[in-house]
């Protein structure tokens, strides 16, 4: 239920819904135009903040974004010189956030969800511009169901995920749950919807 992909009209009459809420937002065919969009969007020269993204990865946004010398937050968090107290500061508020969403409801709302909240800062303020890139599987009708598809759908599968990536068996779990219903500052939110399926 919650994979299919949702048609072209219903893309564009929900980016049409997103743009009235404050969040500037396009349709797209492709993660690689997706991927092309964001390239033409962000100033070389800013400090980005690729989320962890099962989307963004699909795209192989995060490479090319590195092959091109953009400065990658993630990257200084490996110096061992930087305190975690800076390390938290660039995360929360970066030039530019960039990551994707769990559900998006046909009145123009996204959510997204955590276990550690680390993106959240970024997205709901912090970060001077946050990209959010939706594959088209992730509407919904509205909040209840945008739920409904986090603990049922995205859950179990970020677990089997989780697992494997961090070599543990307890699986992930909602700590924290984000809701963008509006953004006050125009044009800080751009959101771009693709026709395929990306991430889940």
């Amino acid at each position: 239920m919650f994979d299919q992909s949702s048609s072209r009209e219903i893309l564009e009459a929900v980016a049409g819904k997103l743009t009235e809420n404050g969040m500037h937002t396009i349709v797209v065919p492709t993660g690689a135009d997706a991927r092309a969009r964001i390239l033409q969007m962000v100033d070389p020269l800013s400090e980005v903040m690729l989320m962890t993204s099962i989307t963004l990865e699909t795209m192989g946004l995060p490479q090319v974004m590195k092959d091109g010398g953009y400065t990658m937050i993630r990257d200084i968090f490996t110096n061992e010189n930087v305190s975690i107290k800076h390390k938290r500061e660039l995360g929360a508020a970066p030039d530019v956030s960039i990551a994707s969403a769990h559900a998006v409801t046909k009145a123009g709302e996204i959510i997204i969800v955590s276990g550690t909240g680390s993106q959240m800062p970024a997205v709901a303020y912090g970060a001077g511009k946050a990209i959010l890139v939706i594959g088209a599987q992730k509407i919904v009708e509205n909040i209840e169901e945008g739920m409904k598809r986090v603990y049922e759908y995205v859950l179990p599968l970020e677990s089997i995920r989780a697992n494997k990536a961090y070599n543990k068996t307890t699986g992930s779990s909602v700590n924290k749950i984000l809701m963008i219903k509006k953004e006050a500052q125009a044009g800080r939110i751009e959101v771009i919807l693709v026709e395929e399926k990306l991430g889940f």
